[in-house]
């Protein structure tokens, strides 16, 4: 039997729950024609061929079964080739090791404020289709870099934003970056977007963290102020901030930075419990070191937080 044929038999016999979003296959009443079952049929069969076929896996995850924390480096040392990351030969692994256990509450609140700051390493991604020998080949470069760095290299924006990112301005921005934060003792007001507006992605909205590149989109946020209906129509791409007084412009930048560092405490509430692991990750790119944090859940042996690797998906192999 071919694979084709071995999945195809698989498949058929496979139990969905109805709730997982896949199409589900009508009932048949007397009045159905059995033609429209059959496409029917057909039609869920060949959708839930393509979702396995197409189906991406961290690349953590990518080989062999975690059946510790340390499985998702090797794994991911097997899959760093040109193969899966087009530019991985200009990185040199040096060394992944158990930095330490968050043991305690103190720990935890160190390591939540040390995620929503500046320091760790972030992935930046380019993805991009490319003739090769007239093959379409998918390229994928992958480099590291850092978050806020629009308050510390400002001028990579265009001349009419720069009178918003004076001296002073800037320097309250990296207080509120650089100041420790906890979510804990902080009175939260919960606000939720649902917009049908399209980004135009422009250079300057980028400091806006909640991008709309949907249709429809939803959004929940958490700020220690109320907020204005400036910034609602800032987050909307109902009014460009540059139609805002500067001093207005500031306030609503300072106040987006708390947001989105708040937003990234939440998110690691979510995710991290006392006793998980931390491990560093040590690798060169073009003669800097780079040092990643990750943090590892001891109960599944998962990386549940990394801000480099663990949103690289491969294609899940049969």
């Amino acid at each position: 039997m071919t694979f084709k044929t071995i999945l195809l038999f698989l498949i058929c016999f496979i139990q969905l729950p109805r709730s997982n979003g896949y199409p589900q296959k009508k009932r048949i009443s007397p009045t159905n024609n059995s033609s429209t079952e059959v496409l029917d049929s057909t039609l869920f069969i060949k959708y839930r061929i393509s979702s396995f076929l197409n189906e991406k896996i961290s690349i953590y995850e990518l080989g062999d079964s975690l059946i510790s924390c340390e499985t998702n480096f090797k794994n991911l040392l097997k899959n760093w080739h040109i193969g899966n990351v087009t530019n991985a030969n200009e990185y040199t692994f040096i060394n992944y090791s158990l930095f330490d256990t968050i043991s305690d509450s103190l720990k935890y609140n160190h390591y939540r404020d040390f995620f929503s700051g500046i320091k760790p390493p972030i992935r930046k991604q380019n993805s991009k289709h490319a003739l090769i020998n007239g093959k379409k080949t998918k390229e994928n470069f992958i480099y590291p870099d850092f978050r806020y760095q629009e308050f510390y290299l400002p001028q990579k924006f265009p001349e009419k934003f720069k009178p918003i990112f004076s001296p002073k301005f800037l320097q309250k921005a990296q207080n509120i970056i650089e100041k420790p934060l906890c979510i804990d003792t902080i009175n939260l007001n919960f606000y939720t977007f649902i917009s049908n507006k399209k980004d135009s992605s422009s250079n300057f909205k980028s400091l806006i963290s909640y991008r709309i590149n949907e249709k429809y989109v939803t959004k929940n946020i958490a700020s220690p102020d109320s907020l204005t209906q400036n910034y609602f129509d800032i987050f909307l791409n109902k009014k460009e901030i540059t139609e805002l007084s500067m001093l207005e412009a500031q306030k609503i930048l300072l106040q987006n930075l708390i947001i989105r560092r708040i937003r990234d405490q939440i998110l690691f509430t979510k995710q991290v419990n006392i006793n998980d692991k931390v491990y560093l990750i040590e690798f060169d790119y073009q003669n800097t070191l780079y040092k990643v944090f990750v943090i590892c859940n001891s109960l599944t042996n998962k990386v549940v937080l990394d801000y480099f690797f663990k949103e690289i998906l491969l294609q899940k192999t049969s």
